[in-house]
């Protein structure tokens, strides 16, 4: 009888035995975690890539934000303003040295002024 179950074990429809067939399915299983592994690698590198690349447009979009806030923000206001007011200086300097009638362009303080008119018109 142990010798027709044995006959029963190698008479199997693909021709293998049980063992040879359960080793094959075990091999298959191996093969199969080492793919799922490998996936699982492929996976977190392109997961980590991604993340990079984010940081990397994170970083573009900080960069426009802060060169477009450079460009058309209030301190350009400002610059041109300075632009503006070193002409008037360029204009002051160039008065002073030529004279321009005597006048001083420079500013003065308004009590100053007061008393300056003050004194020329008691001389008068």
């Amino acid at each position: 009888m142990a010798r027709a179950n044995q006959e029963t074990v190698t008479t199997r429809k693909n021709g293998m035995t049980e063992h040879e067939e359960l080793l094959m399915l075990r091999v298959l299983a191996a093969k199969q975690a080492q793919e799922l592994e490998a996936s699982k690698r492929i996976i977190a590198e392109r997961d980590e890539k991604i993340r990079k690349q984010n940081i990397q447009i994170d970083n573009i979009i900080q960069a426009l934000l802060h060169a477009r806030k450079k460009l058309f923000g209030p301190s350009t206001e400002v610059t041109q303003m300075d632009g503006q007011l070193s002409l008037f200086e360029s204009v002051q300097e160039l008065a002073e040295q030529l004279g321009a009638d005597g006048f001083l362009l420079k500013p003065v303080d308004a009590k100053q002024a007061r008393l300056q008119i003050s004194r020329v018109l008691r001389e008068d």
